[in-house]
Protein backbone atom coordinates (compact mmCIF):
# COMPACT_ATOMS: atom_id res chain seq x y z
CA UNK A 1 0.00 0.00 0.00
CA UNK A 2 1.39 3.69 -1.02
CA UNK A 3 0.65 6.50 -0.34
CA UNK A 4 1.27 10.52 -0.72
CA UNK A 5 -0.78 13.02 1.60
CA UNK A 6 -1.39 15.24 -0.70
CA UNK A 7 -4.72 16.78 1.11
CA UNK A 8 -2.53 18.14 3.71
CA UNK A 9 -0.04 20.02 1.36
CA UNK A 10 -0.66 24.44 0.55
CA UNK A 11 -1.22 24.81 -2.83
CA UNK A 12 1.79 27.04 -2.67
CA UNK A 13 3.63 23.94 -2.12
CA UNK A 14 2.23 21.99 -4.65
CA UNK A 15 5.03 22.36 -7.23
CA UNK A 16 7.31 20.48 -4.57
CA UNK A 17 4.87 17.86 -3.99
CA UNK A 18 4.89 17.26 -7.32
CA UNK A 19 8.77 16.93 -7.61
CA UNK A 20 8.45 14.30 -4.81
CA UNK A 21 6.16 12.03 -6.51
CA UNK A 22 8.56 9.50 -7.68
CA UNK A 23 8.94 9.08 -3.43
CA UNK A 24 6.65 7.60 -1.23
CA UNK A 25 5.79 5.63 2.09
CA UNK A 26 5.01 1.90 1.42
CA UNK A 27 2.94 0.32 4.76
CA UNK A 28 3.90 -3.60 4.26
CA UNK A 29 3.26 -6.91 6.32
CA UNK A 30 2.80 -10.58 6.86
CA UNK A 31 0.35 -12.64 8.93
CA UNK A 32 1.33 -15.95 9.12
CA UNK A 33 -0.47 -18.86 11.68
CA UNK A 34 -0.06 -22.23 12.09
CA UNK A 35 -1.98 -25.38 13.84
CA UNK A 36 0.98 -27.78 15.25
CA UNK A 37 0.59 -31.09 16.87
CA UNK A 38 4.38 -31.61 19.18
CA UNK A 39 5.03 -34.72 20.77
CA UNK A 40 7.88 -35.46 23.26
CA UNK A 41 9.70 -38.18 23.47
CA UNK A 42 8.30 -40.51 26.75
CA UNK A 43 5.73 -38.28 27.43
CA UNK A 44 1.76 -39.27 26.83
CA UNK A 45 -0.23 -36.96 24.95
CA UNK A 46 0.59 -34.04 22.17
CA UNK A 47 1.34 -30.95 22.86
CA UNK A 48 -1.63 -28.35 20.26
CA UNK A 49 -0.53 -25.04 19.58
CA UNK A 50 -2.00 -22.33 17.20
CA UNK A 51 1.30 -20.02 16.49
CA UNK A 52 2.55 -17.11 14.71
CA UNK A 53 5.41 -17.91 12.37
CA UNK A 54 6.78 -14.65 11.59
CA UNK A 55 4.35 -12.17 11.56
CA UNK A 56 4.92 -8.67 10.98
CA UNK A 57 4.19 -5.02 9.85
CA UNK A 58 5.93 -1.91 8.84
CA UNK A 59 7.20 0.96 6.87
CA UNK A 60 9.43 1.82 4.29
CA UNK A 61 10.00 5.27 2.28
CA UNK A 62 12.36 6.38 -0.09
CA UNK A 63 12.81 9.86 -1.35
CA UNK A 64 14.85 10.94 -4.95
CA UNK A 65 17.41 13.99 -4.06
CA UNK A 66 19.06 13.67 -7.18
CA UNK A 67 22.35 13.05 -8.35
CA UNK A 68 21.67 9.36 -8.17
CA UNK A 69 21.73 10.03 -4.36
CA UNK A 70 18.56 8.69 -2.21
CA UNK A 71 17.07 8.84 1.37
CA UNK A 72 15.34 5.89 2.48
CA UNK A 73 14.31 4.17 5.90
CA UNK A 74 12.78 1.27 7.78
CA UNK A 75 10.57 0.69 10.53
CA UNK A 76 9.36 -2.86 10.96
CA UNK A 77 7.73 -4.62 13.90
CA UNK A 78 7.14 -8.31 14.86
CA UNK A 79 4.08 -9.09 16.55
CA UNK A 80 2.71 -12.35 17.50
CA UNK A 81 -0.74 -12.53 15.43
CA UNK A 82 -2.50 -14.91 17.60
CA UNK A 83 -2.64 -12.98 20.96
CA UNK A 84 -1.90 -9.63 19.13
CA UNK A 85 1.06 -9.17 21.43
CA UNK A 86 4.50 -7.79 20.34
CA UNK A 87 7.11 -10.09 19.78
CA UNK A 88 8.95 -8.37 21.84
CA UNK A 89 7.18 -6.62 24.90
CA UNK A 90 9.45 -4.28 25.44
CA UNK A 91 10.64 -2.98 21.95
CA UNK A 92 8.23 -1.83 19.12
CA UNK A 93 10.42 -1.80 16.18
CA UNK A 94 11.68 -5.04 17.31
CA UNK A 95 12.69 -6.20 13.31
CA UNK A 96 14.42 -3.35 12.02
CA UNK A 97 15.11 0.99 12.12
CA UNK A 98 17.30 2.46 10.19
CA UNK A 99 17.46 5.03 8.23
CA UNK A 100 20.01 5.36 5.39
CA UNK A 101 21.62 7.43 2.41
CA UNK A 102 21.99 5.40 -0.88
CA UNK A 103 24.57 6.33 -3.91
CA UNK A 104 24.08 4.31 -7.07
CA UNK A 105 27.89 4.37 -7.73
CA UNK A 106 29.10 4.57 -4.16
CA UNK A 107 27.06 2.04 -2.41
CA UNK A 108 25.07 2.67 1.17
CA UNK A 109 25.16 3.74 4.95
CA UNK A 110 22.19 2.84 7.01
CA UNK A 111 21.62 4.08 11.09
CA UNK A 112 19.77 2.30 13.27
CA UNK A 113 18.89 -1.47 14.76
CA UNK A 114 19.45 -3.87 11.71
CA UNK A 115 20.02 -7.57 11.34
CA UNK A 116 23.12 -9.12 11.54
CA UNK A 117 24.07 -9.40 7.68
CA UNK A 118 24.06 -13.43 8.56
CA UNK A 119 20.24 -13.07 8.36
CA UNK A 120 20.34 -12.70 4.68
CA UNK A 121 22.86 -15.44 3.82
CA UNK A 122 21.27 -18.10 6.40
CA UNK A 123 17.79 -17.25 4.54
CA UNK A 124 18.99 -17.58 0.89
CA UNK A 125 20.35 -21.36 2.61
CA UNK A 126 17.59 -22.87 3.72
CA UNK A 127 14.97 -23.83 1.59
CA UNK A 128 12.50 -23.34 4.42
CA UNK A 129 13.47 -19.80 3.98
CA UNK A 130 13.74 -19.21 7.89
CA UNK A 131 10.08 -20.35 8.54
CA UNK A 132 7.90 -23.13 9.77
CA UNK A 133 9.16 -26.02 12.04
CA UNK A 134 12.39 -26.83 8.94
CA UNK A 135 13.78 -23.48 10.01
CA UNK A 136 17.57 -23.20 10.51
CA UNK A 137 16.99 -20.44 12.92
CA UNK A 138 16.37 -22.96 15.91
CA UNK A 139 18.98 -24.87 15.55
CA UNK A 140 22.11 -22.16 14.57
CA UNK A 141 20.82 -19.16 15.70
CA UNK A 142 21.85 -17.41 19.34
CA UNK A 143 24.30 -17.81 22.23
CA UNK A 144 22.28 -21.01 23.39
CA UNK A 145 23.31 -22.63 20.36
CA UNK A 146 26.56 -21.33 19.59
CA UNK A 147 25.57 -19.36 16.69
CA UNK A 148 25.29 -15.97 15.19
CA UNK A 149 23.52 -12.96 17.18
CA UNK A 150 20.89 -11.56 14.78
CA UNK A 151 19.45 -8.42 15.62
CA UNK A 152 22.83 -5.72 16.15
CA UNK A 153 20.69 -2.13 17.59
CA UNK A 154 23.24 1.15 17.78
CA UNK A 155 24.93 -0.15 14.58
CA UNK A 156 26.02 1.75 11.35
CA UNK A 157 25.89 -0.43 8.24
CA UNK A 158 27.60 0.01 4.87
CA UNK A 159 26.35 -1.72 1.99
CA UNK A 160 28.32 -1.94 -1.37
CA UNK A 161 26.56 -1.26 -4.90
CA UNK A 162 26.81 -4.55 -6.88
CA UNK A 163 30.24 -5.25 -8.09
CA UNK A 164 31.94 -7.04 -10.78
CA UNK A 165 28.48 -8.71 -12.39
CA UNK A 166 26.80 -10.01 -9.27
CA UNK A 167 29.07 -9.75 -5.70
CA UNK A 168 27.87 -7.19 -2.87
CA UNK A 169 29.69 -6.31 0.56
CA UNK A 170 28.13 -5.90 3.65
CA UNK A 171 29.98 -4.25 6.87
CA UNK A 172 28.60 -3.47 10.42
CA UNK A 173 29.81 -1.72 13.19
CA UNK A 174 27.39 -1.47 16.86
CA UNK A 175 28.46 1.48 18.92
CA UNK A 176 29.19 1.16 22.61
CA UNK A 177 25.99 2.56 24.14
CA UNK A 178 25.09 1.64 27.97
CA UNK A 179 27.31 -1.83 27.19
CA UNK A 180 30.81 -3.00 27.38
CA UNK A 181 30.03 -4.94 24.26
CA UNK A 182 31.74 -3.77 20.82
CA UNK A 183 30.62 -6.13 18.12
CA UNK A 184 31.46 -6.30 14.31
CA UNK A 185 29.86 -8.32 11.49
CA UNK A 186 30.14 -8.75 7.39
CA UNK A 187 29.10 -10.85 4.69
CA UNK A 188 30.40 -10.66 1.15
CA UNK A 189 27.31 -12.57 -1.31
CA UNK A 190 27.39 -13.27 -4.80
CA UNK A 191 24.76 -14.20 -7.38
CA UNK A 192 24.64 -14.67 -11.05
CA UNK A 193 22.42 -17.30 -13.56
CA UNK A 194 21.77 -20.25 -10.94
CA UNK A 195 24.28 -20.09 -8.46
CA UNK A 196 24.21 -18.17 -4.76
CA UNK A 197 26.99 -17.69 -2.64
CA UNK A 198 27.02 -16.11 0.75
CA UNK A 199 30.04 -15.60 3.16
CA UNK A 200 29.13 -14.07 6.45
CA UNK A 201 30.70 -13.33 10.14
CA UNK A 202 30.69 -11.71 13.54
CA UNK A 203 32.43 -11.48 16.77
CA UNK A 204 29.97 -10.91 19.54
CA UNK A 205 31.17 -10.03 23.23
CA UNK A 206 29.02 -12.20 25.51
CA UNK A 207 28.32 -12.77 28.68
CA UNK A 208 29.88 -15.99 29.81
CA UNK A 209 27.11 -17.40 31.48
CA UNK A 210 25.02 -17.50 28.13
CA UNK A 211 26.82 -20.13 26.34
CA UNK A 212 28.77 -21.76 28.90
CA UNK A 213 32.20 -20.48 29.35
CA UNK A 214 34.38 -20.92 32.24
CA UNK A 215 35.12 -17.68 34.36
CA UNK A 216 33.02 -14.40 34.84
CA UNK A 217 32.25 -11.50 32.60
CA UNK A 218 32.54 -11.42 28.54
CA UNK A 219 34.45 -13.51 26.08
CA UNK A 220 34.27 -12.93 22.00
CA UNK A 221 32.23 -15.42 20.24
CA UNK A 222 33.09 -15.44 16.82
CA UNK A 223 30.84 -17.33 13.97
CA UNK A 224 31.33 -17.64 10.28
CA UNK A 225 28.95 -19.45 8.28
CA UNK A 226 28.91 -19.91 4.13
CA UNK A 227 25.71 -21.10 2.21
CA UNK A 228 25.48 -22.06 -1.42
CA UNK A 229 22.52 -22.87 -3.58
CA UNK A 230 22.66 -24.21 -7.13
CA UNK A 231 19.23 -23.93 -9.26
CA UNK A 232 18.96 -27.33 -11.53
CA UNK A 233 16.30 -27.55 -14.31
CA UNK A 234 13.82 -29.33 -12.23
CA UNK A 235 14.88 -28.58 -8.67
CA UNK A 236 16.96 -26.21 -6.32
CA UNK A 237 19.82 -27.69 -3.91
CA UNK A 238 20.92 -25.65 -1.10
CA UNK A 239 23.98 -26.20 1.26
CA UNK A 240 25.67 -24.32 4.41
CA UNK A 241 28.03 -24.83 6.68
CA UNK A 242 28.86 -22.92 10.08
CA UNK A 243 31.46 -22.81 12.63
CA UNK A 244 31.79 -21.15 16.31
CA UNK A 245 34.36 -20.61 18.49
CA UNK A 246 34.77 -18.91 21.86
CA UNK A 247 38.14 -18.88 23.78
CA UNK A 248 38.24 -21.84 26.59
CA UNK A 249 35.32 -23.43 24.88
CA UNK A 250 35.16 -26.41 21.99
CA UNK A 251 34.46 -24.93 18.88
CA UNK A 252 30.52 -25.29 17.67
CA UNK A 253 29.50 -26.49 14.29
CA UNK A 254 26.76 -26.49 11.77
CA UNK A 255 25.58 -28.10 8.59
CA UNK A 256 22.44 -27.42 6.16
CA UNK A 257 21.21 -29.92 3.67
CA UNK A 258 18.39 -28.93 1.40
CA UNK A 259 15.87 -29.34 -1.61
CA UNK A 260 13.19 -27.71 -3.62
CA UNK A 261 11.27 -29.11 -6.13
CA UNK A 262 8.46 -26.98 -7.89
CA UNK A 263 5.09 -28.65 -8.11
CA UNK A 264 2.66 -26.64 -10.25
CA UNK A 265 1.86 -23.70 -8.18
CA UNK A 266 3.63 -24.78 -5.72
CA UNK A 267 7.01 -26.27 -3.72
CA UNK A 268 8.30 -28.87 -2.08
CA UNK A 269 10.78 -28.73 0.54
CA UNK A 270 13.02 -31.13 2.16
CA UNK A 271 15.96 -30.12 4.93
CA UNK A 272 18.46 -31.79 7.51
CA UNK A 273 20.19 -29.91 9.86
CA UNK A 274 22.95 -30.75 12.20
CA UNK A 275 24.26 -29.10 15.05
CA UNK A 276 27.57 -30.26 16.78
CA UNK A 277 28.51 -29.38 20.60
CA UNK A 278 30.85 -30.57 23.29
CA UNK A 279 27.34 -30.59 25.48
CA UNK A 280 25.28 -32.78 22.90
CA UNK A 281 24.45 -32.82 19.37
CA UNK A 282 21.13 -32.09 17.49
CA UNK A 283 19.73 -32.57 14.25
CA UNK A 284 16.62 -31.92 12.48
CA UNK A 285 15.34 -33.38 9.20
CA UNK A 286 11.98 -31.63 7.77
CA UNK A 287 10.00 -32.08 4.76
CA UNK A 288 7.14 -29.65 3.38
CA UNK A 289 4.86 -28.18 0.76
CA UNK A 290 3.54 -24.84 0.50
CA UNK A 291 0.66 -23.54 -2.30
CA UNK A 292 0.29 -20.44 -3.48
CA UNK A 293 -3.18 -19.71 -3.80
CA UNK A 294 -2.59 -16.49 -5.24
CA UNK A 295 1.32 -13.89 -5.24
CA UNK A 296 -0.49 -13.32 -1.84
CA UNK A 297 -1.47 -16.01 -0.01
CA UNK A 298 0.03 -19.37 0.35
CA UNK A 299 -1.05 -22.20 2.32
CA UNK A 300 1.32 -25.02 3.98
CA UNK A 301 2.32 -28.04 5.57
CA UNK A 302 4.99 -29.38 7.39
CA UNK A 303 6.76 -32.49 9.28
CA UNK A 304 9.89 -32.67 11.25
CA UNK A 305 12.30 -34.67 13.62
CA UNK A 306 14.28 -33.20 16.45
CA UNK A 307 16.92 -34.91 17.78
CA UNK A 308 18.32 -33.73 21.03
CA UNK A 309 21.24 -36.01 22.32
CA UNK A 310 23.06 -35.55 25.82
CA UNK A 311 22.74 -32.14 27.57
CA UNK A 312 21.09 -30.72 24.47
CA UNK A 313 17.34 -29.92 24.70
CA UNK A 314 16.69 -27.60 21.19
CA UNK A 315 13.04 -26.93 21.36
CA UNK A 316 10.97 -26.67 17.70
CA UNK A 317 10.00 -23.61 15.86
CA UNK A 318 7.83 -21.82 15.76
CA UNK A 319 5.81 -23.79 18.59
CA UNK A 320 8.47 -22.71 21.17
CA UNK A 321 7.65 -19.04 20.68
CA UNK A 322 4.53 -20.73 22.71
CA UNK A 323 6.13 -23.03 25.24
CA UNK A 324 7.44 -19.95 27.89
CA UNK A 325 9.61 -21.82 29.84
CA UNK A 326 8.45 -25.32 28.56
CA UNK A 327 11.65 -26.76 26.65
CA UNK A 328 12.72 -30.56 25.94
CA UNK A 329 14.12 -32.04 28.78
CA UNK A 330 17.81 -33.02 28.09
CA UNK A 331 18.67 -35.13 25.23
CA UNK A 332 14.93 -35.06 24.76
CA UNK A 333 13.49 -35.38 21.15
CA UNK A 334 10.72 -33.86 19.44
CA UNK A 335 8.16 -35.11 16.60
CA UNK A 336 6.17 -32.09 14.97
CA UNK A 337 3.56 -31.56 12.35
CA UNK A 338 2.32 -28.27 11.42
CA UNK A 339 -0.58 -26.52 8.99
CA UNK A 340 -0.89 -22.95 8.41
CA UNK A 341 -1.51 -19.74 5.96
CA UNK A 342 0.28 -17.04 5.06
CA UNK A 343 -0.98 -13.69 3.82
CA UNK A 344 1.16 -10.87 2.56
CA UNK A 345 0.40 -7.45 2.08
Amino acid sequence: MRFTPLRAIPFALLPLAAAAQTSGVELYGRIDLSVNAIKYQGESGTRQTLSSDTSLFGLRGTEQLGGGLSAYFKLESGFQADTGMQTNPTTYFNRESYVGLRDNALGAIQLGSQWNPFIFVTGKSDPFARAQTGAQLSMLQGHAVRGYTPMLPNSVQYLSPTLFGGLSLRALAQMREGTANKNIAASAEYAADRLYLGLAMDRIEVATSTIGAPGAGFVHSQTTGLGATYRFDGFKLFGYLQHNRVDGLASAKGYLLGLTVPVGVGEFRASWIQNERATGDASLLAVGYAHNLSKRTMVYTSAALLNNSGASRIAMFPSSQDMGTRVPALGQDLHGLQLGVRHTF
